[in-house]
């Protein structure tokens, strides 16, 4: 077995291979979209990689058995640290050969200066996400996708549930101050992200594609939102597809946590979602919020794991 610099010339044979780990995903997963399936995606993907990035390729008597490929990317999530990353659709190898290639990866990704490991793979990938365990990743991010469809229970709240109007705006905007506030606390300890200000909130309102459901109590307080983003996802690109809705921002205030709200916003979305035609809804969480992860995974299927590995000298 040969590692070398992975080639232009390599990427139909690699963009086969995912295309076969897409299929096994979406036969586990069955909403999770069949767009790369198609080879033509992951070979348009892995040019912009070669463009843009770097990879490498392990060959056997000259033939494809695995490749691995990443991004330099600074301030990796709002930190001031460099990150090497990995998408999803930027590597695949059997399990072992996943080894010879981190450590040749590795040694270059310490040469360009990246204090910061992190890759995606797909959820059903278990043999590979032991690997990457054993060298030292844990797990950060999980993207999850269902069908758009209510959920099979129906909700019970007392708090009243209603869609957000663009005179909501600066109610939301101050809920968004303390949602943000929330993930610097323990356990999840993250750096301060931004809020947004009621601007952006009546933007993002005024797009028919998106909706926002909120949770008020007996007195007409805003006690949270669930916002579904009918364009756009934050999350891994192999989890977004057409026919999408995402959910890009949820919180509950602390108080209200266990009455029932939380699901009771996510069914008034997804039945939202499917009066304008949506197929799917996807969203993704960090595995280390407690309240965020039990509750997400009530509802959605996994189909991709974010893992992290901060080298000990690097850090």
């Amino acid at each position: 077995m040969e590692v070398v610099t992975f080639t232009p010339d390599l990427i139909p044979a690699a963009a086969q291979m995912f295309a076969a780990s897409a299929a096994a995903q979406r036969q586990a997963v069955p909403a999770f979209s069949p767009d790369w399936e198609d080879p033509a995606r992951t070979e348009a993907a892995l040019r912009r990689l070669l463009e843009h990035g770097s990879a490498l390729a392990a060959l056997e008597d000259g033939h494809l058995a695995g490749y691995l490929g990443w991004f330099h990317v600074n301030g990796f999530r709002h930190t001031a640290r460099r990150a090497a990353y990995c998408p999803a659709w930027a590597h695949v190898a059997p399990a072992g050969l996943y080894r010879q290639l981190y450590s040749a990866a590795s040694g270059l990704w310490a040469a360009a200066g990246c204090d910061t490991h992190a890759i995606t793979l797909l959820a059903q990938a278990d043999a590979a996400r032991e690997v990457w365990f054993w060298q030292g990743f844990g797990l950060l991010v999980v993207d999850g996708v269902r069908p758009l469809a209510p959920l099979a229970k129906l909700p019970r709240t007392r708090l009243t549930i209603r869609r957000a109007t663009l005179a909501d705006a600066g109610c939301l905007a101050e809920l968004d101050a303390e949602h943000v506030l929330y993930y610097t606390r323990p356990p999840i300890q993250m750096p301060l992200p931004q809020s947004e200000d009621a601007a952006a909130f009546e933007a993002f309102l005024s797009d028919p594609a998106n909706s926002i459901w909120l949770a008020e109590d007996e007195q007409g307080r805003l006690a949270g939102f669930m916002r579904f983003d009918g364009r756009d996802y934050g999350g891994a690109d192999v989890a977004s597809a057409e026919q999408s809705l995402y959910i890009s921002g949820a919180y509950l205030k602390p108080e209200h946590r266990g009455s029932g709200a939380g699901a009771a916003m996510l069914d008034a979305g997804l039945r939202h979602g499917m009066a304008l035609g949506y197929a799917r809804c996807g969203v993704d969480f960090e595995s280390f919020n407690p309240d965020a992860a039990v509750f997400w995974m009530k509802h959605f299927q996994p189909v991709c794991y974010s893992l992290l590995r901060v080298p000990e000298t690097m850090g």
